[in-house]
């Protein structure tokens, strides 16, 4: 019995799907030449279209892969070329060695050379390299975005050789400078290394305990002028929050985890991180909630098969100790440990540690990082981002505000006990001068003087004491000196008048302007 259509293996048939999934490619192709998302779209499902068709076409699987890059479907160009991605070649390989049986002795030690690899990786074209390291590096995988493009690189200038070599001189076309080896990528190639560079030496200046030196490098990255990934951003942000903590700064520690978390609310690095260092503060009623919450994601990772039974136990081990804690009389807050500052600290140190952190965490200021943070197509809304660390940087500002306002009132306390007892050695200064009373003539007491000295020499009185104790110990010093240089001023006056005229001389206290 025959058919009117012909069946779908005859070489007629796959000839005509080839020349409509031609048709598509250079439809899609000037749809992407327009630069708009929306004809990006549409080149989309032509190039779909195409590939139902002709799944061999290389041409339409580049297409596609620059469409999903242009449209910001990062992950979906990681799905579509997984197969060059050097850290899922290692685990496929890992795992395919761990499941396998050990190797023999004979033929473990032997490693060959695989001239079919190379082949492959040249016949599959630069191009998958290049969008594939674009795509690795907008995930947050900056050491396979590298190898990528620099394979990529690679790869472009030995087909560019090649070109060169088959062709003669008046024959080789012109060359393209969107589409020269030296200008694949050049700028994302800069910018991985400098963040890996930066990276690594803030880890080693971390491990060698060097903290400051750590910041820095660490808010190079954060701070730089150019977008960095957001999950190498979160990365970032954990890992001078580490360094915060080993300089004793624990606020800033706490609002890079809060930024972490805003980036990523399921992260268990940074949930442990902010858990401990809450911990540490005695901020024990937070630290719980971020321990229950570390325990949802245990327990699901656990049901994945992606952590050990054990780990799970002893986090709910800490969880109940921490409870016993909160509701004994350990559950105080270390004030000191969350401002930064020492114990006994002055008024002017309380301020000025008090005036920093607010400043640097409020929280109109907190969600500012997000603009620095290039995010990927399937990310969740920014806005939402920014609330969630601005909430979570409100919280932090209260905390710092009871905090300030409960070492405020020790130093008050202080203050006010160091005021009585210097009035106290005050008082006691006051009752040892008048007690001792020694401002007459020739060692006499006061009244004694008042007594032996005649009228005419006009002796003044016991002048009476100023109302403040203050005033009053500056007038009996004064009075000493005063009464000791009329003395002696007297003297000199009788004897000058038995060396002279032989009489004497009256001299009258309260005439003298001493």
């Amino acid at each position: 019995m025959t058919s009117s259509s012909p069946p779908r293996t005859t070489k007629n048939w796959w000839q005509s799907n080839r020349k409509i999934a031609a048709k598509y490619v250079e439809d899609s192709r000037a749809l992407m030449a327009t630069g708009e998302l929306s004809n990006a779209s549409s080149a989309l499902s032509l190039l779909e279209s195409a590939l139902a068709l002709h799944p061999l076409s290389e041409a339409a699987l580049e297409l596609k892969a620059r469409c999903l890059l242009r449209l910001r479907r990062f992950r979906d160009v990681a799905e579509l070329l997984r197969d060059h991605i050097p850290s899922f070649q290692a685990s496929s390989q890992a795992s395919k060695s761990s499941s396998s049986t050990s190797p023999s002795p004979d033929t473990s030690k032997i490693r060959c050379f695989s001239f079919l690899e190379l082949r492959k990786k040249v016949a599959a074209g630069h191009w998958r390299y290049t969008v594939l390291g674009q795509a690795c590096f907008h995930l947050g995988m900056l050491e396979d975005a590298m190898a990528l493009l620099q394979t990529g690189r690679r790869l472009a200038a030995a087909a560019s050789r090649r070109e060169s070599r088959r062709r003669s001189d008046d024959k080789l076309p012109f060359s393209d400078p969107s589409s020269s080896p030296s200008s694949l990528a050049p700028a994302e190639l800069a910018h991985i290394r400098f963040l890996l560079r930066r990276r690594a030496a803030a880890l080693a200046a971390l491990a060698a305990g060097h903290p400051g030196e750590s910041l820095r490098h660490f808010s190079k990255i954060l701070d730089g002028r150019r977008g960095t990934p957001c999950a190498f951003a979160a990365g970032c942000l954990l890992g001078r929050a580490a360094a915060h903590g080993a300089a004793a700064r624990t606020a800033e520690a706490l609002a890079d985890c809060n930024r972490a978390l805003a980036l990523d609310p399921s992260s268990i690095p940074a949930l442990r991180l902010r858990a401990d260092l809450l911990e540490g503060a005695g901020c024990l009623a937070e630290c719980l909630r971020d321990l229950d919450h570390l325990k949802l994601l245990y327990g699901a990772s656990f049901h994945r098969g992606e952590l050990a039974a054990g780990e799970l136990e002893a986090l709910a081990a800490r969880i109940q100790a921490l409870r016993r804690r909160a509701g004994g009389a350990a559950g105080a807050a270390d004030n000191h440990m969350l401002m930064g500052v020492r114990r006994g600290c002055s008024r002017q140190e309380l301020e000025r540690a008090h005036r920093l952190l607010s400043l640097r965490n409020r929280p109109e200021r907190a969600a500012a990082f997000v603009d620095r943070v290039e995010f990927a197509g399937e990310h969740r809304d920014l806005e939402s981002v920014r609330e969630q660390a601005r909430m979570s940087a409100m919280l932090l500002c209260r905390q710092l505000q009871k905090a300030y306002a409960s070492i405020m009132a020790e130093v008050m306390a202080e203050e006010q006990a160091e005021a009585g007892r210097k009035q106290q050695q005050l008082d006691a200064a006051v009752a040892a001068t008048e007690r001792e009373d020694g401002v007459g003539c020739g060692g006499f007491t006061e009244n004694e003087a008042e007594r032996r000295t005649p009228p005419e020499f006009g002796i003044v009185g016991r002048v009476p004491l100023p109302e403040t104790k203050a005033a009053a110990a500056a007038a009996v010093v004064a009075s000493v000196f005063q009464g000791v240089f009329c003395r002696d001023l007297a003297i000199v006056g009788n004897l000058l008048s038995q060396a002279a005229v032989n009489r004497t001389i009256p001299v009258k206290y309260e005439a003298l302007s001493c």
